[in-house]
């Protein structure tokens, strides 16, 4: 399983998600066969909400199904089961670790620069667009990097 992981799990986290199913399907009908598991949860996010409707709408702008998202809060079980959490932040990335201490070699930033990822949430649906463009990009960028790890 491959877990992203967020605030609130109503926005980045949940189109990050999206977005690697996406990534995923392709190579399926590709041929490449890759059925891999993904998850997403929020640092302090509260149980069984929608994403929001600008997220939903910059994720199929892009082509990306967004699914019937349900947030959840992250758990030690979720970044236990997962061969690798990305973070959008890097106060992301320090929760996670002290939710489960031993999960370090597996648990970065999204960015692998380190930049976090600005949360859209309140602002425009450009910003929403903005975010969804970049989240792609990176989930691309990491996916690559992951092939012998969900083989």
């Amino acid at each position: 399983m491959i877990l992203f992981v967020c605030t609130g799990n109503t926005c980045r986290s949940p189109m990050a998600q999206a977005i690697a199913r996406d990534e995923f399907i392709k190579d399926a009908s590709r041929g490449k066969g890759r059925a891999v598991r993904v998850e997403s949860a929020g640092v302090s996010a509260g149980t069984g909400h929608g994403m929001t409707p600008e997220a939903r709408q910059a994720l199929e702008e892009l082509g990306v199904d967004p699914g019937r998202h349900r947030s959840q809060a992250l758990t030690r079980e979720l970044v236990e089961a997962a061969v690798a959490v990305y973070t959008m932040t890097a106060a992301h990335r320090a929760r996670v670790l002290e939710v489960a201490p031993g999960a370090a070699a597996k648990v970065q930033v999204l960015d692998p620069s380190g930049k976090d990822i600005p949360d859209p949430i309140g602002g425009p649906l450009e910003a929403y667009r903005a975010c969804a463009e970049r989240l792609r990009t990176l989930v691309r960028e990491r996916l690559a990097g992951l092939q012998a790890l969900v083989k």
